[in-house]
């Protein structure tokens, strides 16, 4: 990581209030692009700072994106009062305060305690600077959408007028990522072919072939050792998450590893029954089950190469298991972006249609 110094910005974009959800705090963030929010009473007053891991972790912790931003205030016990600086400090106070509290931003009252402006410490990935890495995990032969994949291996199957695998490395190339190992076994070649060195993406690109099949975590024990954190991707999983935000999600938490999750339900259309042996104590008419199911995107740093062996099957549920066997932290970081594993015929028609 690398910072640009610190820049003064005004409100536009920046304000929500208790009133409105949480999906419109996070629509502001991801318009704003400047990793915050400012929740502000009716007399301009912060209530408090919000920002992408606040709300991914309500989202964690069960919260629907309809809750409104005073309800989850309210629900943050423990919350601190928000930091602020009176307007008239000077930048070099400010900064010495953004470096002693480990902040990226700092709001700046009036003499009334009103906010009248933001100062942000831009923090962003510098191209080439090596302490990040990707993987594109692209081996897989794609059965389930035969006999599309016969003589096409799945990432290159397009969705609209690009394929698959060129829309991931573009991402992750945006995220200011500039080495980029692609994992390839079933017909290796086009793939290579298609991407060749990377440079018409940005980015830098070298391949790592698998003889056999080694599941979907065992082409990390054939790659060259990386440095710091590795962004990896299933080849067939399409997202519109901003890497940038998982990265600093990750790093702020101090896990070895983040795992993206995505809010999942189902819906049962019949009448449950809980049983005890053979004892009924329960039918739940027609209900609803939500949980978080694994989305394919994972950070990695690189202590996780110690669990790893070169040349064996390894599948990605058995890397986490070791991990959290070992006592390792391992986060969870849920995707509520647009997100579509192309794996069966039906979820491949909806991303074309999404991206046509």
């Amino acid at each position: 990581m690398a910072y640009f110094g610190v820049g003064m910005t005004d409100l536009t974009g920046l304000v929500v209030t208790p009133e409105q959800p949480l999906i419109e705090a996070m629509r502001s963030l991801n318009a704003n692009a400047k990793g915050i929010v400012l929740l502000l009473d009716d007399k301009g007053h912060l209530l408090a700072t919000v920002t992408d891991g606040d709300l991914r972790r309500a989202i964690l912790a069960g919260l629907p994106l309809e809750t409104t931003l005073g309800d989850w205030l309210a629900l943050q016990i423990d919350r601190s009062s928000p930091l602020t600086m009176l307007a008239e400090s000077s930048t070099d106070e400010i900064r010495s305060a953004l470096v002693s509290k480990n902040i990226r931003h700092m709001p700046l009252v009036d003499d009334t305690g009103r906010v009248v402006r933001v100062v942000i410490e831009n923090e962003l990935l510098v191209p080439g600077s090596g302490d990040v890495h990707a993987l594109v995990m692209a081996g897989g032969e794609g059965k389930r959408l035969w006999p599309l994949t016969e003589n096409t291996p799945k990432p290159l199957l397009n969705v609209g007028d690009t394929a698959v695998i060129e829309r991931i490395v573009s991402q992750i190339a945006q995220a200011g990522v500039a080495s980029v190992a692609v994992s390839t076994c079933y017909r290796a070649d086009m793939i290579e072919d298609a991407l060749q060195d990377g440079s018409q993406f940005g980015v830098s690109i070298n391949y790592v072939r698998e003889e056999q099949p080694l599941g979907t975590a065992g082409a990390l024990g054939l790659m060259k050792p990386w440095k710091g954190t590795l962004v990896m991707v299933n080849g067939d999983v399409l997202t519109e998450v901003r890497y940038e935000k998982m990265l600093g999600y990750h790093k702020e938490s101090g896990a070895i590893a983040t795992v993206g999750v995505r809010p999942h339900r189902i819906d049962v259309p019949f009448g449950v029954v809980e049983l005890d042996d053979d004892k009924i104590v329960a039918i739940k008419e027609k209900p609803s089950y939500h949980f978080f199911v694994n989305a394919g995107v994972y950070l990695l740093e690189d202590a996780v190469r110690s669990h790893l062996s070169e040349g064996k099957r390894l599948d990605m549920p058995d890397l986490i298991e070791a991990l959290l066997l070992s006592g390792e932290r391992v986060n969870a970081f849920p995707i509520v972006e647009q997100w579509i594993d192309i794996g069966s015929p039906a979820d491949y028609e909806r991303a074309k249609q999404h991206y046509g």
